[in-house]
């Protein structure tokens, strides 16, 4: 079985935006081209930014992946 890579990637840069990331990944997945992958990368946030993304990975369906480094 070949595994097929995704057309391109959506990269969302995520520090400290809890109150913008839920609006955000919405956006990303209410589109209608479905062909992509989305990596969402936390550097450390101190609010609860890290906490909404896993949240919302888990209601998906669809393969994301989530970096978070704790400073």
């Amino acid at each position: 079985m070949i595994n097929k890579s995704p057309l391109f990637s959506i990269i969302v840069p995520a520090f400290d935006v809890e109150e913008q990331i839920e609006k955000c990944l919405n956006s990303v997945f209410t589109q209608i081209f479905r062909d992509f992958e989305l990596i969402v990368i936390d550097d450390g946030s101190t609010d609860r930014t890290q906490e909404k993304n896993f949240i919302f990975n888990e209601s998906l369906s669809w393969p994301t992946k989530i970096n978070h480094t704790k400073k």
